[in-house]
């Protein structure tokens, strides 16, 4: 994605990601990404990636959506 990309519907922006990096907010990190992802329909790659990055959070459910996501792309 690129930095100029419009906030998604919700609002969440990549500014906010780096803001929630910033502040070591790892979950509200991956929160921005993911609802940036549902407004602008990423490739699969995307969502591998926020899986991975689930995963080693441990927010196994939260992986499990992301698989089922990029399986649908």
């Amino acid at each position: 994605m690129r930095d100029d990309v419009a906030a998604s519907a919700d609002g969440a922006s990549l500014k906010g990601f780096e803001e929630c990096l910033r502040q070591n907010e790892m979950e509200f990190a991956m929160d921005e990404l993911e609802d940036l992802g549902l407004s602008c329909h990423p490739v699969a790659e995307f969502w591998r990636h926020l899986m991975f990055a689930a995963e080693s959070m441990e927010l196994t459910d939260r992986a499990s959506e992301y698989k089922q996501r990029m399986q649908r792309t």
